[in-house]
């Protein structure tokens, strides 16, 4: 392939890189990868592309931007794409190993996965935050019930529904005051990383 990535670089993209059509692996490693990919370009705030991996070739500018983020757990394909300039991808089909074994067992690849979407995602903190609201919202209606029927009809259960719902209450407030510590923690997170703020293209004139 790097005959026609070589021949896109000249044209004048910054990145040009590979889009995986087929894959020569065990069908629950192919749909393991399509799903990842998709969930991912719901889950975080970069436009990457679906199906494409690290394969690919880069122009000198990018590669400097790329060594010069300080950041420790590198999602190279997500940065790639965070640093934008000119990008496009070429499709090929993947085929089978030819020799050796791969050196990403499955540990390596949830390390890989989690980097990329809790290195460029808010999601995670906000669903928990969001199920906090709703456990409280649920739990909060259920007692206007419980407290309509004892008042209204005095056919309220007994037993241990005060119990259950004090603790339905406070654990979805403590979800709530999780996601809410998670949102600050967040600022800390992508603020320590010291990525800049914009990246200059080109300079014209003086």
């Amino acid at each position: 392939m790097i005959h026609p990535f070589y021949a896109k670089l000249k044209e004048g993209y910054d990145v040009v890189y590979a889009i995986r059509q087929t894959r020569k692996e065990v069908w629950w490693k192919q749909w393991a990868y399509a799903g990842f990919y998709r969930l991912q370009s719901k889950l975080t705030n970069i436009a990457k592309p679906i199906d494409s991996g690290d394969f690919c070739i880069m122009s000198r500018r990018v590669v400097d931007h790329l060594n010069s983020m300080p950041e420790e757990s590198r999602y190279i394909r997500g940065m790639r794409s965070w640093i934008g300039f000119k990008q496009t991808g070429i499709a090929y089909n993947r085929d089978a190993r030819a020799d050796g074994d791969t050196k990403y067992p499955i540990s390596k690849l949830f390390k890989l996965a989690f980097n990329g979407v809790f290195n460029f995602s808010e999601a995670p903190i906000q669903f928990i935050t969001l199920i906090g609201m709703l456990t409280i919202f649920v739990s909060g209606g259920y007692l206007a019930w419980i407290l309509f029927e004892k008042i209204v009809y005095d056919t309220a259960p007994r037993g241990f529904t005060a119990i259950i719902l004090l603790i339905t209450l406070f654990g979805g407030a403590q979800m709530m005051a999780i996601g809410l510590l998670g949102e600050y923690v967040l600022r800390i997170f992508f603020q320590t990383k010291g990525r800049p703020l914009y990246i200059i293209k080109e300079i014209v004139g003086k």
